[in-house]
């Protein structure tokens, strides 16, 4: 059975907005599709619209080394689509998966498939070789190099970092993505020059934005309205504060690094807000 693209109807700040297939797969429409995505991702939800059953939620994710994002369906949740639906999975137990053991193979976020088996397929020698290699003389700065340490380039001698902060990674994408296509040199930058924004101009887009987050919690508010003094209003320089405030209250080993001063002085002049102060009593 041939496999069908259904519409995707994606939730976002209380709005819910249908795409069809032709937008998620047609050319002309990449970029828009992937706008979509990138303003979704961690704070929208996602649902099939094929005609399956229950709620068929589609999780959104970035892919690595990449600035593409795609749907996936979550795991366990196959049956809830339709059988000929692009995201449709065999219910385990009407297959052959109903024989192993729960746990032993499991479908994860993205659609992959995770097998755990009782002996690794890599086998490491259990008897030392007769005659060791003579150790390489290496100067004072280079790395040292352990013996079975090695990627596909060759050997290294510090493990590849794959990872990736999401969350970062999605705001700087977010933010490259400027309304008129024009390309900058700053991250945020203002659409029409490109250039960077004046005290003024980012002032007025900071109470653009405070607005309408206050408006999605408070809808008495209207978008006219001056909301500096609504009492969830905050301002830009409250967010460093606050943070090293919630890490000294919470009497955290790294709050004086994390608030990046040489003298904890500093930091308790500067970013220290707490009103209630506590301390434990000695013997």
């Amino acid at each position: 059975m041939d496999k069908k693209l259904y519409p995707v109807e994606i939730l976002l700040g209380g709005q819910a907005r249908t795409y069809s297939p032709e937008f998620q797969t047609a050319e002309e429409h990449s970029a828009g599709w992937k706008r979509v995505l990138l303003m979704a991702h961690n704070k929208a939800h996602a649902r099939c619209g094929c005609p399956g059953t229950d709620d068929r939620r589609l999780s959104i994710h970035s892919r690595s080394h990449s600035d593409r994002f795609h749907l996936a369906r979550f795991p366990e949740t196959g049956p809830e689509h339709s059988e000929d639906c692009t995201y449709y999975g065999v219910d385990p137990s009407l297959s052959g998966l109903g024989s192993y053991r729960r746990g032993v193979v499991q479908e994860l976020d993205d659609g992959a498939v995770k097998i755990k088996l009782k002996v690794g397929l890599q086998q490491r020698p259990s008897v030392a070789p007769d005659e060791a290699p003579p150790p390489q003389s290496q100067s004072p700065c280079s790395p040292t190099i352990q013996p079975g340490e090695h990627d596909v380039a060759g050997p290294s001698a510090f493990p590849l970092d794959t990872g990736r902060p999401e969350r970062l990674f999605c705001v700087v994408q977010r933010a490259l993505l400027r309304p008129d296509g024009a390309r900058s040199d700053y991250l945020f930058a203002s659409t029409r020059r490109g250039s960077c924004y004046s005290r003024s101009g980012w002032s007025a887009s900071w109470q653009d934005a405070m607005n309408a987050w206050i408006r999605t919690l408070d809808p008495s508010v209207r978008a006219a309205d001056l909301v500096t003094h609504h009492p969830m209003y905050f301002a830009l320089q409250d967010i460093r504060p606050t943070a090293v405030s919630m890490k000294l209250e919470k009497q955290a080993k790294d709050a004086y690094d994390f608030a990046g001063h040489a003298s904890p002085s500093t930091t308790h002049k500067h970013y220290d807000r707490r009103r209630v102060r506590t301390a434990d009593a000695t013997e």
